[in-house]
């Protein structure tokens, strides 16, 4: 959104501080954005929170298709009319939230499921982690997304483990692959102007990415969930407490010698354990029927 498509809103339009609405202005940015995302005729793109298009219209006109996802029905009428030329072609506007839509699921309905899948958004702060575990689990195979994302939430995102914002969202990023910092921007990027700095991410999957499909993910996600809920409690005793194992059963036995072999101590808390040491965890408490769904 520039600054003249602001003002060319209603009058009593203004921006939805609930919804976290703090719109890109900076072209420089944008064309960053694209220029990123490598785009080609083969490519989907998601675009979350198009707003008045500002960006869509250079996705849609570089990419294959473009699926942009906004859950404020106010720019109905400026998004289908800038965007005239492309809809039912090379764009679907989904008026939603994100949070609700089964991704996968749209991409199939719309015959769209062949292309190589890339995101983009700018990430309102309240809704980060959320929508971040949203795309990778229910789209672990795209080949990239480039976020805009405050810059308090970049610890979050990169974090490592025994520190105090490791969490799933950073296990989960780190199993899907690389994340780089493109550009840092001051609050004067956008408008209304942010009191903090943002910062434009790139993640790119690895060719050992150990997330193996959207099913897969998301339950390994809401075992994270779960899990980082007592982060500092001795896992174990977690485990016996919610009835999952019990002392001196078959199963925590079968536990305790995987721990053995895998150079886990018995005590071990959740915060401590490498992304690929809880992927590990997981497979075997599901192989042992120990997970909290079981």
């Amino acid at each position: 959104m520039t600054v003249s498509e602001l003002n060319n809103l209603p009058v009593d339009f203004s921006p939805n501080r609930a919804l976290g609405q703090n719109f890109l202005v900076s072209q420089r940015a944008i064309s960053i954005i694209v220029e990123s995302l490598q785009l080609s005729s083969d490519d989907l793109v998601l675009e979350i929170g198009p707003g008045t298009g500002n960006l869509t219209l250079p996705l849609v006109q570089k990419a294959g298709f473009l699926v942009a996802v906004e859950i404020d029905r106010r720019f109905q009428q400026i998004l289908q009319k800038k965007m005239a030329d492309f809809l039912g072609s090379k764009l679907r506007l989904i008026w939603a939230d994100i949070l609700n839509i089964d991704l996968p699921k749209t991409i199939q309905e719309l015959g769209e499921q062949d292309r190589v899948i890339k995101i983009a958004a700018n990430l309102p702060y309240y809704a980060t982690t959320d929508i971040m575990l949203k795309l990778i689990t229910a789209l672990p195979s795209a080949r990239m997304l480039v976020l805009m994302v405050q810059r308090e939430a970049v610890a979050r995102i990169t974090a490592d483990p025994g520190t105090k914002e490791y969490g799933p969202l950073a296990v989960m990023v780190s199993l899907y692959g690389n994340v780089k910092t493109i550009m840092r921007l001051p609050g004067s990027a956008f408008e209304p102007q942010p009191p903090v700095e943002s910062a434009l991410l790139k993640l790119t999957p690895t060719d050992s990415s150990l997330l193996r499909d959207s099913v897969f993910a998301q339950n390994f996600a809401e075992f994270l969930l779960y899990a980082f809920q007592e982060r500092r409690k001795q896992f174990m005793g977690r485990l016996r407490r919610d009835r999952q194992i019990a002392k001196d059963s078959q199963r925590e036995d079968k536990l305790i010698s995987y721990l053995e072999q895998s150079g886990i101590r018995r005590n071990f808390r959740i915060e401590e354990l490498r992304p690929d040491q809880l992927l590990s965890l997981y497979d075997h408490l599901h192989k042992i029927s120990c997970l909290p769904s079981n």
